[in-house]
């Protein structure tokens, strides 16, 4: 009784500071931070390279003549990001496409494997404000390495290009995970503004290649993506994208397109996307539900992101000089 008389009277004494709000409990300021969802999108790279998982899938009913049709095309992409140190990570991706045509069999496609690196840096743009969401802009990098291990639709060339391109379509930032019979490498720059609850950024990305044929063609692709997103909250982030690639070099007269050979008239331009979403935050888990609109030729698509990213402990900064704790001659 006698070694509990004085815990008792220390929790007499601090009941009521607590309960008026006057010391926090558990350091929960610092707890609240620390939770505090990054800012990850499903195809633009994150400067700050945090370690996450991404299961996305992607689906349209939509082909040039009907946004609904008896015709749909599904993708399926498995990615990972793991961070070596902060602002550096190393990633893969394996992609995956099903085809499901109006009549006759589904055609299941894998895509090609992405293996590669991403790294950024941050500047704080308002250093006398100390708060944790003062404007910031972040600039980041990476280098992407694309296998050649996209399959194709049994059946004629022609046949299984149509397949393959109408795949490639619904992926107008990354075109290169559904190119078969090439190698590409892929070289990203990308700029992050942020204003406390609004995130600005864009990306541009050059992918020189070569086709994997017995006589290789040069290719160079250029891909560009933007996004606004806002946290209104800790649990939602609304957020707006906008992304298309175009082929720069090996592409031929789109007249000759449908040569038997397969090897002529490569064309690997895709829409504009427009993409509106919602990201939400629950523990460690970041799923995205979104809508595309194809700009180009009016089309819709549906997708689902099941992600989930490590959080960063957000440590408080002291407002207090150095120079208060050297001692002074009084």
């Amino acid at each position: 009784m006698r070694r509990s008389a004085p815990l008792v009277t220390l929790l007499t004494t601090l009941a009521p500071w607590a309960a008026f709000g006057q010391i926090p409990l558990l350091g929960e300021e610092v707890r609240l931070q620390s939770k505090r969802p990054a800012n990850i999108s499903t195809d633009l790279m994150d400067p700050m390279g945090r370690t996450r998982v991404h299961v996305t899938t992607r689906g349209t009913f939509s082909i040039p003549d009907e946004v609904f049709s008896d015709q749909s095309r599904w993708t399926f992409n498995l990615q990972g990001f793991v961070r070596i140190k902060e602002g550096l990570a190393v990633q893969a991706a394996l992609p995956f496409a099903l085809f499901s045509p109006p009549a006759g069999d589904n055609q299941f496609l894998v895509g090609n494997i992405r293996l590669g690196t991403a790294f950024g840096f941050d500047i704080r743009l308002q250093p006398d404000n100390r708060d944790v969401r003062s404007a910031r802009l972040r600039i980041g990098g990476g280098v992407d390495v694309y296998l050649p291990t996209a399959s194709q639709p049994d059946g004629p060339n022609v046949f299984g290009e149509a397949i393959v391109g109408a795949i490639r379509q619904i992926h107008s930032f990354e075109p290169e995970l559904f190119i078969d019979d090439a190698m590409f490498f892929r070289l990203r720059a990308h700029v992050q503004l942020s204003f406390d609850f609004l995130i600005l950024e864009t990306e541009v990305g050059l992918s020189p290649g070569y086709t994997t044929e017995s006589s290789p063609d040069a290719l160079f692709l250029v891909a560009w993506g933007a996004r606004v997103s806002a946290k209104p909250t800790y649990l939602v982030d609304p957020y707006l994208e906008a992304s298309s690639s175009f082929h720069v070099v090996g592409k031929t007269d789109p007249r000759l397109d449908l040569d038997l050979a397969g090897t002529i008239g490569r064309d690997y331009d895709t829409p504009v996307w427009l993409t509106a979403g919602l990201r939400l935050h629950f523990g460690l888990v970041d799923p995205a539900f979104f809508a595309s609109f194809n700009l180009d030729d009016f089309g819709v698509l549906f997708g689902i992101d099941l992600a989930g990213a490590a959080r960063e402990l957000v440590r408080g900064r002291s407002d207090r000089d150095f120079l208060d704790d050297v001692p002074t001659r009084r």
